[in-house]
């Protein structure tokens, strides 16, 4: 391999590197978004659905009582307040993620066989999967 093919490969080398972190940075920014939107929708969906006979939750404005009316005015403001202030803590977190460099881990799964503790070579192994006499 000539010097050029040497600086091409660690070329590649980087950008692949980079374009690795960016996408682990994406994902994760993707992932923590969701996180955070279920758990703020989720609140406001149970807090609807324990409490919204007080303001008449799924009925029409014409089938509320005058208090329930009041009552849904109120909600209605709580609501755009807890919106409000998760889209502004979601604002927050991502420009803390843009202060981080991210490697995503994926995940590794091992499968058993019958041959466990047994390479192809017979040779043993402990649970570390490494070869005795080779640790």
């Amino acid at each position: 391999m000539d010097s050029f093919d040497k600086m091409s490969s660690a070329r590649n080398s980087k950008r692949d590197k980079e374009w690795y972190f960016r996408d682990s940075k994406k994902r994760f920014t993707i992932n923590a978004n969701k996180k955070m939107e279920t758990c703020y929708i989720g609140i406001i969906s149970l807090f609807e659905e324990k409490f919204g006979s007080i303001w008449g939750h799924g009925l029409k404005d014409m089938d509320r009582s005058e208090k329930q009316l009041k009552n849904k005015k109120v909600w209605d403001s709580c609501r755009q307040q807890i919106l409000d202030h998760a889209n502004k803590e979601r604002r927050g977190l991502h420009k803390e993620i843009d202060e981080y460099e991210f490697y995503w881990k994926r995940h590794n799964i091992g499968f058993q066989n019958e041959n466990d503790g047994v390479d192809r070579d017979g040779q043993e192994y402990n649970l570390n999967l490494k070869r005795k006499g080779n640790q």
